[in-house]
């Protein structure tokens, strides 16, 4: 991914959190995969916090399932950079 495509993304996506719980959700989801991405885990972390939350409040299982799946890949990711 070039460095333009990488900042339009992140902007797009932090336009959806000022929209409704869903796509907000979306957008937190979006923005951690982007920080996954770039190596930022504790920063993908928040967003998928946020995320879950949201998601738990809209009764969105998969969407909390998927997202849960994406924290623990990120907490995983982070202690293996962590100990190198």
């Amino acid at each position: 991914m070039k460095m333009g495509e990488i900042q339009k993304a992140q902007e797009i996506f932090e336009m959806m959190l000022s929209k409704g719980d869903s796509a907000k959700a979306r957008g937190h989801r979006s923005l951690a995969l982007l920080y996954i991405y770039q190596g930022k885990y504790s920063t993908a972390a928040d967003h998928l916090k946020e995320s879950i939350l949201l998601n738990k409040a809209l009764k969105s299982k998969l969407s909390e399932f998927r997202d849960g799946m994406y924290l623990a890949t990120a907490y995983q990711a982070k202690g293996i950079t962590d100990h190198q």
